[in-house]
């Protein structure tokens, strides 16, 4: 499944149909309509071509047609004219720019003060993963896996002098997200899970969920997964602007990380484990872990 398929469902569930995701969307309308005969559902009937326009044009692009398009499309009368239309879009720099800001807002919120973050770094690599069409489970794999520095680019003022020769080779904007999280390790496993697999387990954190399946040992096993990675310095001392460092996975946990990072004890000394799953060994890297068995086929969540 790629990125652009999730503009492909909104299609696929207004029936419309697309050459891009024309078995996707037999699918999705068989589960529809298998649901809206559960819940005794009369649908109603596809859209004309002036709203199904506007329709794909705000949920592609994030913008309207222009006039000279709106007629272009009307005056239309081949078959195909649609999945065209969808075509179209999906190969936009619209789209692109669109589903950046989209992810961007949904994975870091509107906005945010820390130091560590740069946000640039991370939209230009929320941007690679469109202009190149990522499939969805890498996009997510490699977010989950991140490593590397957060950007190149030295603070406004103060600053390592002598920062390392490969920095800028090995700048990940994806490691970004981990860093809105250096303080808040049980944020980090609540929207992972929400966002990621659907599942609400934030309310674990204090105590076992009063209407969902999971336990506080749940969300501690879960949060776990994410405790062994820690960041590295650049820059020292005072520092105005983004201060730089590099994200890695360690095989212990190195002495006063749990005070930089932000963690409690209760998550440093649980026994990591994926949901409904096993515990992860010692031996192994957590995050791979937790990609790998997240975005396996025979996942239901993902």
């Amino acid at each position: 499944m790629r990125i652009k398929l999730f503009c492909c469902c909104i299609a696929a569930c207004l029936l419309l149909p697309s050459a891009l995701c024309a078995d996707m969307s037999q699918t999705i309308d068989q589960i529809v309509q298998a649901k809206w005969k559960e819940e005794n559902i009369t649908p109603a009937p596809p859209t004309d071509d002036a709203r199904f326009l506007r329709r794909i044009y705000l949920d592609i692009a994030g913008t309207i047609p222009t006039a000279e398009e709106v007629i272009a499309f009307l005056n239309d009368r081949s078959p195909d004219k649609r999945a065209k239309a969808i075509d179209k879009l999906l190969n936009s720099p619209e789209y692109v720019e669109n589903w950046t800001s989209y992810w961007d807002t949904l994975l870091m919120g509107r906005q945010i003060r820390n130091p560590f973050v740069s946000r640039a770094e991370f939209r230009k690599w929320l941007r690679a993963q469109f202009e190149q069409n990522v499939p969805y489970n890498k996009f997510v794999y490699d977010l989950l896996t991140a490593e590397g520095y957060n950007t190149a680019d030295p603070p406004l003022r103060g600053g390592s002098e002598n920062p390392p020769p490969d920095l800028a080779q090995r700048v990940n904007g994806a490691v970004n997200w981990y860093a809105r999280y250096l303080q808040a390790l049980p944020d980090l496993a609540g929207n992972t899970a929400r966002t990621f697999l659907g599942v609400q387990i934030q309310c674990a954190q204090c105590h076992d969920h009063t209407t969902e399946p999971w336990k506080q040992s749940d969300f501690r096993g879960f949060a776990a997964l994410f405790t062994r990675t820690f960041p590295r310095p650049v820059d020292t001392g005072q520092v105005l602007g983004v201060r730089r460092f590099e994200l890695r996975e360690a095989v212990f946990v190195p002495r006063g990380a749990g005070r930089l990072a932000g963690m409690n004890r209760e998550y440093l000394n649980a026994k990591p484990k994926l949901l409904n799953g096993p515990e992860v060994p010692d031996n192994v890297s957590r995050r791979r872990a937790l990609a790998e068995w997240m975005t396996a086929k025979e996942n239901p969540y993902f």
